[in-house]
């Protein structure tokens, strides 16, 4: 539908109603490029007809997973093709292919002769049908009406067991459709104007006991709160040795010495996992500490880049700019693991957490942690066995919130607390320091410490096992069998 209607699921202007995330599944070809693909196809050099439209026809295939007819068996034969995550990520590559066939099409129109009667009517017919195409399928690109192509298409997403839908409104638009929505919350901040939706619901699912308390302080009786943690692949997710050359290559690439001490941070940003307390405290230890590079792993966004900034100043005034590393490509997924591998020491003392996913996977990869004593890492991590909790120096709390319609109301909204509401934590930068000199001059410390936490992310966090507890608390709530 996308391909020439690419506003049917709504967009980032509009509210987004489609599967998955608007960017990975929202693949734009247009009427014109299809017409002149045709074009292209048709009367372009034989060999390379066959080549970019057999990969393009083949890649959109891929892009249907499970919809299409080789997914299965690819998932069940081909090695390695199970670990793909997010199908519709092949039809990205099909508009690659069919590039060439658009430029073909275009320079035949341009320089070429005259078009043949049969491609005369080949084009005409595919600009006809996708022109076509587009207006019906457009007509319910304006949002998420309950027109007659949305009600077939969340008719068949329901048949599936599958939701198309915002995630903001997600409770009280599934309902309609006869399908009981279970959602699966991390907090991090203020529960806004969903009190009514979610107290209605008879089971939500946090990911953490902290979590479970934000929601109750915020108004919800708590009722119909359970918690569940999120799962980690403890099989991709393992102590790797040093001398793997996956692990040696991701060292090197980030200017780390095999003889120095790799602490590692990552996160959407850097400061809010506590980067800046982390600096601070190397910045206190460095003449006494082995020699060390302090490696942040960020995702590019607009946010992040003046942040990034500043986390860099601050390690320039305090004279160790030259061991910090923010690094800001991006990255597979399968790469993480090997990132993890990588590093001895992962420090997070995170200023807000519902749940801390890099640090289950950090003790997975049999790292010691450096967290703080607060949120959800007082559940995760347990202090002096897989991790060292800094004490938390500061709350930061807030008065009053202006919010707006992602949190259920009109635009700047203004909501004053009854009382103060805590709106991140700042760990002490000595005790960060403390833990960190302990880890960095103890490499027995720190392989000890690494395996306790490996053992509790296989026990406790593995995806599996997340898996069984979630069968048994809707079995038990929801009566499903």
């Amino acid at each position: 539908m996308t391909l020439v209607a690419p506003g049917f699921f709504g967009g980032l202007a509009d509210p987004y109603w489609g599967r998955a995330h608007l960017w990975e599944v929202n693949v734009f070809f247009g009427v014109t490029g299809l017409v002149l693909a045709v074009r292209g196809a048709l009367d372009s050099d034989r060999g390379v007809r066959r080549f970019s439209g057999t990969m393009a026809v083949l890649l959109v295939v891929l892009a249907l997973g499970a919809n299409g007819p080789l997914y299965r068996a690819l998932y069940e034969v081909v090695p390695g093709f199970d670990r793909f995550r997010g199908a519709t990520k092949f039809a990205y590559l099909a508009v690659v292919f069919a590039a060439p066939l658009v430029a073909l099409g275009a320079r035949r129109l341009l320089v070429g002769g005259k078009p043949g009667g049969r491609g005369i009517a080949v084009v005409a017919a595919a600009a006809v049908l996708t022109g076509a195409a587009a207006l019906l399928v457009g007509g319910a690109a304006a949002g998420p009406s309950f027109g007659k192509w949305m009600e077939a298409v969340r008719a068949a997403a329901a048949a599936r067991g599958e939701a198309f839908l915002a995630e903001a409104a997600y409770a009280a638009h599934v309902q309609r459709y006869g399908v009981q929505p279970v959602p699966w919350l991390v907090a991090d901040g203020y529960l806004a104007n969903y009190h009514e939706v979610l107290e209605s619901l008879p089971l939500i699912l946090v990911t953490s006991k902290w979590v479970k308390q934000i929601y109750m302080r915020d108004g919800l009786s708590g009722k119909n709160i359970e918690v569940l943690p999120v799962g980690c692949d403890t099989d991709a997710f393992i102590p790797r040795d040093p001398s793997d050359p996956k692990v040696v290559t991701v060292r090197e690439a980030l200017g780390v010495a095999p003889d120095q001490v790799m602490i590692l941070t990552v996160g959407g940003d850097a400061a809010s996992k506590g980067a800046q307390e982390v600096i601070q405290a190397l910045a206190i230890i460095d003449a006494k500490a082995p020699d060390w590079k302090y490696v942040c792993k960020v995702w590019p966004q607009p946010r992040t880049v003046q942040q990034n900034l500043a986390d860099l100043q601050l390690a320039t005034s305090l004279g160790i700019e030259k061991n910090v590393v923010y690094t800001t490509n991006v990255v597979s997924r399968n790469f993480m693991p090997f990132l993890m591998a990588a590093c001895d020491i992962y420090a997070a003392p995170s200023r807000l957490e519902g749940f801390g996913m890099p640090q289950i996977e950090a003790g997975a990869c049999g790292k010691p942690v450096v967290g703080i004593d607060a949120m959800a890492m007082q559940e995760t991590l347990v202090h002096n066995e897989t991790a060292f909790l800094a004490g938390v120096a500061q709350e930061v709390v807030v008065r009053e919130a202006t919010l707006g319609e992602e949190a259920g109301y009109e635009s700047q909204h203004r909501v004053v607390f009854k009382s103060p509401r805590t709106a991140d934590y700042r760990a002490s930068v000595y005790d960060i320091a403390d833990y960190l000199l302990k880890l960095m001059q103890d490499n027995a410390l720190r392989t000890n410490m690494g395996a306790a936490g490996r053992r509790r992310a296989v026990e406790q966090y593995n995806y599996l096992v997340v898996a069984e507890r979630f069968v048994e608390i809707v079995t038990e709530k929801l009566g499903i069998q």
